[in-house]
């Protein structure tokens, strides 16, 4: 049993990843929002939507994904936390710029900020360059993955928004509405139990092995 209670306190997360392809395509405005699988987003600002890049008409949606996504618009940003209000990790995502029109080539205009609030109260922060314009305009979905999800491991919600490279070199939101993204293939994970709370359950798994051993070794009642 104790060896059993070592192994459960080393199994790695479940996780699981939000494609955002549930539900149907849809816009929301600020305050609205929907759920999928164990996890409740909320739309934070002028709006957002659920659809393909075939769907774009007035922005230029990002290349790279023939499937469904989510896109921030007009300087707004998605909120994502569990329904349960539990704490999880974020590993990764796919995202990128949305233009509001068409870019030069090779054109670099922002970053994607994740903002999040960690367990014990601390904000973490993390950005992302949004790479640059291809040949026809649009930017191109990308893969963010890897040690930089690291401050990522024990949180209960995180904000994702987009920001618009200005004067002397920094990132600004609100932006005249043109800080927009896309995302999708969010990568989550149940967090991983601190290794105070790891050796924990080992401890509670060997006291509840010392007290059933003492039950089996108590003498049976005598019979009359």
């Amino acid at each position: 049993m104790l060896a059993t209670c070592a192994v459960a306190s080393l199994v790695p997360a479940q996780g699981a990843v939000l494609d955002f392809e549930a539900g149907p395509p849809a816009l929301y405005a600020d305050g609205s929002g929907f759920e999928q699988g164990e996890f409740r987003f909320r739309v934070e600002g002028d709006f957002g939507m659920l659809d393909t890049a075939a769907a774009c008409a007035d922005i230029v949606c990002p290349s790279g994904n023939d499937t469904q996504f989510y896109a921030g618009l007009n300087d707004s940003s998605l909120s994502v936390q569990r329904v349960d209000g539990g704490t999880f990790s974020l590993l990764g995502f796919d995202a990128a710029f949305v233009a509001p029109l068409e870019f030069s080539p090779g054109s670099n205009v922002g970053q994607i900020v994740v903002e999040a609030l960690a367990a014990d109260g601390r904000r973490v922060f993390g950005a992302w360059d949004a790479g640059k314009s291809g040949a026809d305009g649009a930017f191109s979905f990308a893969r963010h993955a890897g040690d930089r999800f690291a401050a990522f491991g024990n949180i209960t919600s995180f904000d994702v928004f987009a920001c618009v490279y200005g004067p002397g070199g920094g990132c600004f939101r609100p932006a005249q509405n043109l800080a927009q993204f896309a995302l999708d293939n969010l990568q989550v994970a149940a967090a991983v139990p601190e290794p105070g709370s790891a050796a924990l359950l080992v401890l509670g798994c060997a006291a509840s092995m010392l007290i059933a051993g003492r039950r089996r070794r108590a003498p049976a009642p005598a019979a009359h």
